[in-house]
């Protein structure tokens, strides 16, 4: 049991951490490619904000 809670731990470090670099990389992405686009860069920054709150 205590096994695959550990398991189950380590599946969601990772899969938390796939999302944050993600979200990063879109992030980034957005703001170099959609400078004028002012409030979409501003919710995916909201967006980025409170995944790397959750994650940490």
């Amino acid at each position: 049991m205590l096994v695959v809670v550990s398991m189950m731990d380590e599946v969601k470090r990772e899969i938390s951490y796939w999302v944050w670099v993600s979200a990063l990389i879109t992030g980034v992405f957005a703001l170099v490619l959609t400078p004028p686009l002012c409030t979409i860069d501003e919710l995916l920054l909201t967006y980025m904000m409170s995944i790397s709150l959750t994650v940490l």
